[in-house]
């Protein structure tokens, strides 16, 4: 074989990247660029698996296929990326928080169970993909990962239908659609029931609160949904009167952050009035700028220190926290923690709109840009009560405001936030280029705001 030929026939990694890129190019698939290896993998979307009183234990995670800009098409050369960069490297609390567990759709091959015996993987469950054929090497594969603590998702109707209910025993979810004939479903899950009593059966594809509370009521364990929140006791007379005095002072404290210039001594005064806010303020500060902890004692304090726009922040959190927790009785609130997975959503807006603003934004946009996040899904926050009714009419008075100060962008970023928690990649790609940024941009913020919103949830 002459030189010319066997050099020819050698791939060094740069051209197999350069190949990759004008295959994608080929084939209409957008790429994601990427200084690293092309089979880097970018966090898309984030998905709650809700249990009925509103806890969510276990996250349902989606990626890019490497530097390409599509869903649920991740191979085995992925997997690597994916255990390292997000389980180990960057340890997987930054995506879910502590003692999540997270869901992921990934090929079961020899990459997986190699990998499983050297990272840990118990926090991880694999979502079993529906073309993947039954071999005898996978359920084989299947069984030894299940000794490894990694748990398995897989749709019912394959379970079913194919060889895998060989492996019924390494099986700990089994995923239902709930546009489909759901009692039919039900009745095949209860019998997978009797050959393993562990497993939970989840309903997917819920559209809305009302689904969500139909599944729960039929007897699915979980619904895989952003839509749902659980239903509270109603309350005492007393607490009703606490409440009427927060929830005044909750619109004057929205008022104030939507200020180009807020008032902190009026706001320093209302949060001094109740103890939770005063001890968030505080644990929010005190995690966000270890330094500073002991060395703040008032609100001039924290604005000297800190400046006014972090704290204005911080100060929305506060208020958005509140406004979330006045729907429990102050008993009720010491032996049931409320849920705040809306709550969390709300922070991941807030900061997702903030990166875009703080990179393509005017100065009215950037004043604007968390406050307009954070409280474009408040309305779910609050009680349907005179009071918080009240609430709901300032929030979106003060929303649409800031709207409309804005030259568009809040409001493309805000379509683009919507389009990566509905993952609707067409509506990602279009409000992408409306605001001027690439996909990079978008996606790295995103995973910024999921790893700064755990660690505010964390403080609150």
């Amino acid at each position: 074989m002459s030189d010319a030929a066997e050099k020819s026939e050698k791939t060094t990694p740069q051209q197999a990247q350069t190949q990759a890129k004008a295959q994608a190019s080929t084939n209409g698939e957008v790429e994601v660029v990427s200084k690293r290896s092309h089979l880097r993998c970018h966090l898309i979307s984030r998905t709650p698996f809700y249990t009925q009183d509103g806890n969510a234990s276990m996250y349902e995670l989606k990626f890019t296929k490497g530097n390409v800009f599509m869903l649920d098409a991740l191979e085995s050369d992925h997997i690597y990326h994916i255990l390292v960069g997000f389980f180990i490297r960057r340890s997987i609390d930054n995506f879910i928080g502590k003692n999540s567990v997270a869901a992921i759709r990934l090929p079961i091959d020899n990459m997986l169970l190699e990998q499983a015996r050297f990272y840990q993987t118990s926090r991880l469950c694999v979502i079993i993909p529906n073309d993947q054929e039954p071999t005898a090497t996978v359920l084989h594969q299947i069984s030894m990962l299940n000794r490894l603590n990694t748990k398995f998702a897989i749709d019912i109707d394959l379970l079913m239908t194919t060889a895998y209910h060989d492996v019924i025993h390494a099986i700990d979810y089994v995923f239902v659609n709930s546009q489909r004939n759901l009692t039919e479903q039900i009745l095949l899950f209860s019998s997978l029931k009797e050959e393993n009593v562990k497993i939970k059966l989840v309903a997917t594809n819920v559209d809305n609160q009302a689904q969500a509370d139909n599944c729960f009521a039929m007897g699915t364990d979980l619904v895989l949904t952003k839509y749902y929140e659980a239903e509270y006791k109603a309350h005492d007379e007393v607490t009703v009167a606490q409440e009427h005095e927060l929830n005044n002072d909750m619109i004057v404290m929205l008022n104030e952050i939507f200020k180009a210039e807020p008032d902190f001594k009026l706001l320093g005064d209302i949060i001094g009035k109740y103890a939770f806010m005063v001890g968030n303020i505080l644990n929010i500060i005190n995690i966000t700028n270890p330094r500073l902890v002991g060395l703040i004692s008032t609100m001039s304090h924290a604005v000297t220190y800190l400046g006014k726009e972090q704290m204005k922040n911080f100060v929305c959190i506060c208020c958005a926290y509140a406004l979330r927790r006045n729907q429990f009785l102050e008993e009720e609130y010491k032996t049931h923690k409320p849920t705040y997975e809306s709550l969390k959503y709300a922070l991941v807006r807030a900061r997702f709109v903030e990166n875009i603003a703080n990179i393509r934004g005017n100065k009215i946009e950037k004043t604007l840009a968390f406050q307009t996040g954070l409280f474009s899904m408040m309305n779910s926050e609050v009680n349907d009560n005179s009071d918080t009714t009240e609430i709901k009419k300032q929030i979106k008075k003060l929303y649409l405001d800031s709207l409309k100060q804005s030259e568009s962008l809040l409001s493309q970023a805000l379509i683009c936030m919507g389009a990566i928690e509905d993952q609707n990649l067409a509506t990602i790609l279009a409000s992408t280029r409306n605001m001027g940024v690439s996909i990079n941009v978008i996606l790295s913020s995103y995973e910024d705001s999921l790893i700064w919103s755990n660690n505010m949830i964390s403080a609150i």
